[in-house]
């Protein structure tokens, strides 16, 4: 594991724990707890209410605090692969500054959260106008043989999509909210609002949870800067996407694995200096 790797592995987990701390307990604004961390100079930006556990829930106080989202990610906080100690302590206190971001975006509204790390398994079949998804019956895939076009219709039926959504929220209207935590450089608008990752979440959450999906949300946790990029996925756009993965199927099921180097996947990709084919 990388440096970079078990930074992001430490983000996930403590942002998983703190869900967790939701779902189990709930939370409420109360009146005011200004964590002595926020420092007027340097954090006036976290001047908002802290969290406390709702009239009647176990538990401390503090539990939904500031304070106490930075004892989670000091908990959580992978220190065992940096080459030095100065290195760990730089991530370590990286973080910190990520948590105090996160805390005050995550304060702005009451959350209602469903899911956390919830993981999802679906696969081809009649949703989506008949082309996208069922949700996939327990019991082993075979291996398929791939030899003409009666076994790529095989293997588009045998095939499962399985992921995991970091965190889903339930909306005042019953719809969900999708967010997926990104410790990478924020990627643009026009990325994000045709990023095949999220049209898959967006189907399987629809299948998982049989409500509508209003908001897709990346939220990226890089240097000191929290960005949020919100999109949707219409009917359409989810039909079109469902489409596009059996396209994919049947370049897989042909044995087609031409590369499709450019500038953007090529500059993503770990192996872009090893890869005769990469476009940089």
């Amino acid at each position: 594991m990388t440096e970079a790797s078990a930074f992001g592995v430490s983000v996930h987990s403590a942002l998983a724990k703190w869900g967790r701390k939701e779902v189990d307990s709930g939370k409420m604004i109360v009146d005011s707890e200004q964590p002595s961390m926020f420092n007027e100079e340097q954090h006036s930006a976290f001047s908002i209410p802290a969290y406390r556990l709702p009239t009647g829930k176990a538990g401390p106080g503090r539990q939904h605090s500031a304070s106490g989202l930075l004892e989670v990610w000091n908990e959580s906080f992978v220190h065992n692969v940096y080459a030095s100690k100065a290195a760990a302590d730089f991530d370590r206190e990286r973080g910190e500054v990520l948590m105090k971001e996160f805390y005050e975006w995550w304060g702005r509204e009451d959350r209602k959260v469903i899911g956390i790390e919830k993981s999802f398994k679906i696969g081809l079949g009649s949703c989506r106008g008949g082309t996208v998804c069922r949700p996939r019956e327990e019991k082993e895939s075979s291996s398929v043989a791939i030899t003409g076009r009666d076994d790529v219709a095989s293997l588009q039926n045998d095939v499962v999509i399985s992921g995991r959504f970091d965190r889903v929220e339930e909306l005042i209207d019953g719809t969900l909210r999708i967010i997926d935590f990104k410790t990478t450089a924020p990627r643009s608008q026009e990325e994000v609002d045709t990023d095949m990752q999220l049209s898959i979440y967006a189907l399987a959450a629809e299948e998982s949870f049989k409500k509508e999906v209003k908001e897709l949300v990346m939220l990226y946790m890089h240097e000191e800067n929290i960005t949020e990029v919100v999109t949707e996925r219409s009917d359409s756009e989810l039909k079109t996407a469902s489409k596009n993965i059996q396209l994919l199927l049947e370049r897989i099921g042909s044995g087609d694995y031409s590369p499709t180097p450019s500038k953007e996947k090529c500059g993503k990709c770990p192996y872009r200096r090893v890869c005769d084919a990469s476009a940089l």
